[in-house]
């Protein structure tokens, strides 16, 4: 599970990373939840791993010595600037680890006497710094230095939201020596108190600190000025979504409408917390360009689920995003006994999704716009058919053509996308060129395995 785990992290968080540079980020995280999770059995061997580390000695358990042999590729990947960032953080979480089975350090009760206590150790054991530098990988990025001025804010923005989406797992398991609970001892106010200001301090914080501006952070103004006129932010359709109104056949949704979930309704049902978050996001976004007037635009780009073609060879199906993955197993042949029943009606087609992404940026009118983005309905039974007709060679892995099941729903929202087409220029690709395309793409994969 923890594999899964660490695999799925590098696939979600660095989407667009080369897939090798995922697997190195993959094993990373894999590693990391085992010394976590492991910490108390790993015991001494924890307080030597740097030491070790350093003279190039080998660890005394093959854990350590996979972790140590990781951090030694890192600068197969990333410039050594980089990499040393990337290492010394590494160590760092080792070293909490090793801290945080002494007794004494158990003993410890945070108090209103060091406020600052529970993100200093947070900062240690979080790796935020890996997880923020992985992002600037060699090909993509040769010189880290004009990124620097931004890692404050993203390992801060990384570190707290772990906490966040957390909270709710670490609450059911009663572990309360997290960030969340220790803030609230440090300051007197209770969990979900800490958590909701938390939750309000990373909204908004990739683009305004929490803290008063210092003179590190006003030297960042003219960097932030740099920035070219028009700048994009992608979020999907289902924080436009009103959730508790299902498929609701009376109405049109279009770029006005927004996902009206409240924070006390998150918190009610965590399984609404990740789109929360982003609805969050989104509109604090677009409160610090009306508030605060940079010298930049905002266009915000809003697809529901996105299909198309792999634009890179995979080196293998498990790096096939999640629904692709869908489309594929038809042709393995998960519907050919039932057609579920098709719960995500709209689609949008990569190739337009980045064509939408290249406009925003281009066209002067589409300054400070939200985009709706989608190629119209689908269903499940519409996949199937399209690969059918197109695809005879898969016509034993599908169901027969009585086979009822997977239907477009008889009523359902309408769409409005006609912003994207006036002000982007978008023609839309149909259903069937996208699923066309994307099961031919799945040939380059078939090749290399």
């Amino acid at each position: 599970m923890r594999f899964e785990a660490g695999l799925a992290v590098a696939a979600e968080m660095y989407p667009l990373h080369p897939f090798d540079i995922q697997v190195h980020i993959g094993l990373f995280t894999w590693l990391g939840f085992i010394i976590d999770d492991l910490n108390a059995e790993l015991g001494p061997n924890l307080a030597n791993f740097q030491s070790r580390f350093s003279r190039g000695d080998l660890q005394p358990c093959s854990v350590l010595e996979c972790f140590a042999d990781v951090l030694r590729s890192t600068t197969d990947y990333y410039d050594p600037v980089v990499a040393n960032l990337i290492v010394l953080s590494a160590l760092a979480f080792v070293n909490s680890n090793a801290i945080e089975i002494r007794r004494d350090y158990q003993a410890i009760v945070p108090s209103m006497e060091a406020p600052s206590w529970p993100y200093y150790f947070r900062d240690k054991e979080g790796l935020p710094e890996v997880y923020t530098y992985f992002c600037f990988y060699r090909d993509m990025c040769p010189d880290i230095s004009r990124f620097m001025p931004a890692a404050p804010e993203m390992g801060k923005f990384i570190n707290l939201t772990n906490d966040i989406l957390s909270f709710y797992k670490e609450e059911k398991a009663g572990e309360v020596r997290n960030y969340i609970h220790k803030s609230a001892l440090c300051s007197g106010r209770s969990p979900l108190e800490v958590l909701e200001s938390t939750i309000a301090e990373m909204a908004s914080s990739p683009l305004e600190p929490s803290h008063r501006r210092d003179d590190g952070y006003t030297s960042c103004d003219q960097e932030r000025r740099s920035i070219r006129e028009a700048s994009g932010y992608h979020v999907v359709f289902w924080f436009m979504m009103d959730i508790s109104k299902g498929l609701w056949p009376d109405h049109t949704y279009k770029e006005k409408d927004w996902n009206p979930i409240t924070l006390e309704e998150a918190l009610e049902n965590p399984g609404f917390g990740y789109s929360t978050s982003k609805t969050f996001a989104e509109k604090a976004v677009w409160s610090f360009v009306e508030n605060e007037s940079p010298g930049f635009t905002l266009s915000t780009i809003n697809p529901p689920l996105v299909f198309g073609p792999a634009v890179q060879e995979l080196a293998s199906f498990d790096a096939l995003n999640t629904s692709n993955q869908f489309i594929r197993s038809f042709i393995l042949g998960s519907a050919k006994k039932e057609i579920a029943p098709t719960t995500n009606p709209i689609f949008a087609d990569v190739r337009d999704v980045a064509f939408a992404h290249v406009m925003a940026v281009e066209k002067e009118q589409a300054a400070n716009q939200r985009f709706f983005i989608t190629g119209g309905y689908c269903s499940n039974r519409q996949i199937i058919d399209i690969i059918r007709k197109n695809f005879p060679e898969y016509k034993s892995a599908l169901p027969s053509k009585c086979t009822k099941g997977g239907e477009l729903p008889d009523k359902v929202y309408k769409v409005n996308n006609q912003r994207s087409i006036d002000v982007l220029g978008i023609k839309y690709r149909s259903f069937e060129e996208c699923v066309v395309d994307t099961v031919r793409s799945f040939g380059s994969v078939q090749k290399l395995v």
